[in-house]
């Protein structure tokens, strides 16, 4: 009789656990599906691909978006973002941080070839893509991880070192086969948040850059001197009447096909000082200055203010200008 009593009271306080376990986990998913529901939070307004690292970008009525970033046809030629990159004579990448006029060749599709224009130089003309074994296979790293690129040849090289004065600069570019950089290879908490199929090319840090309208109104009210777009080098532009900033707070972000993660917010460098039509440095290192001022993260991210946010992709899938843009939100817990 007293092993009978015992089983019963297992047996009802087993039976007890098992519903209120139910019982809470029925109430945690209502209130994350409430406070994850999808929302609307504006239209996409502008699509941004930059075929070469720190030059000028070409904006696309439509878009590709793969694991490995941004793709494109640009008059029936199929152009990723961030296929090509400077390299140094000693091997490492050259950016606008370094050479600021780099932002002022403007590549464009000419035919089956790539063309450069620059401020009084001649154009340059490169093929659109290069296999592995067309040229010399450099191993380099951007930033910590390490990538590979095919040489693009003598003609272009010695075009850009003469327009950058500045010797023995090589075109690098990223053809299929090359090793890409494996991003949850990292050693950040934020490279930690990717996976497997997140690899890119020589994009900074991740496969996309999204910025609202919305935070380039307000970043601009509080200049003398407005900024463009341009100086930040995002891949969306997101037109919303959300508050400034509120992209910090997505979590996921869904465009056309495409479903994007957000990462982290993105961290800002001298680029954006770089004048996009001038190819000069702001004196006054603006809009860096004022961005400290109400946009640091001092403990993620020490001096460099945050503006704009990095994507992952969820789902590859096509988008185009005008399309819808919704979200779903940071959880709030009350």
């Amino acid at each position: 009789m007293f092993e009978d009593s015992s089983f019963q009271v297992l047996l009802f306080v087993a039976a007890s656990c098992l519903w209120k376990h139910l019982a809470l986990s029925s109430i945690s998913s209502q209130f994350l599906r409430r406070r994850s529901r999808k929302e609307y939070a504006g239209r996409l307004s502008r699509i941004t691909l930059y075929p070469i690292k720190s030059m000028k970008g070409l904006e696309l009525e439509s878009a590709n978006c793969e694991y490995t970033g941004l793709e494109g046809r640009v008059n029936d030629a199929l152009l990723k973002d961030r296929s090509w990159m400077v390299l140094t004579s000693n091997g490492n990448m050259l950016t606008a941080r370094n050479k600021p006029q780099l932002i002022l060749i403007v590549p464009s599709v000419q035919g089956d070839q790539l063309q450069l224009d620059a401020p009084g130089q001649q154009p340059v003309r490169l093929p659109l893509s290069l296999k592995l074994t067309d040229g010399k296979l450099h191993q380099t790293k951007v930033w910590s991880l390490p990538v590979e690129g095919v040489d693009c040849g003598d003609e272009v090289a010695e075009w850009i070192s003469s327009y950058l004065e500045t010797p023995g600069l090589r075109l690098l570019y990223h053809a299929d086969g090359t090793a890409n950089r494996k991003l949850n290879d990292g050693t950040t908490k934020w490279h930690k948040r990717t996976r497997a199929v997140d690899q890119i090319a020589f994009q900074d840090g991740f496969p996309f850059m999204m910025m609202s309208e919305s935070s380039m109104k307000d970043l601009n009210e509080k200049l003398d001197s407005k900024v463009a777009k341009d100086n930040f080098r995002p891949n969306f532009m997101v037109s919303t009447e959300l508050p400034p900033f509120d992209e910090d707070d997505w979590v996921e972000v869904f465009v056309g096909e495409a479903i994007f993660s957000n990462i982290k917010p993105c961290e800002r460098c001298q680029m954006t000082t770089i004048d996009p039509k001038t190819g000069i440095s702001n004196e006054n290192k603006e809009p860096l200055v004022t961005l400290r001022r109400y946009r640091l993260d001092e403990k993620e991210f020490g001096q460099s203010p945050c503006m704009g946010i990095m994507l992952t992709l969820i789902q590859p899938g096509r988008m185009k200008v005008g399309d819808e843009v919704y979200i779903t939100r940071r959880l709030q817990y009350p």
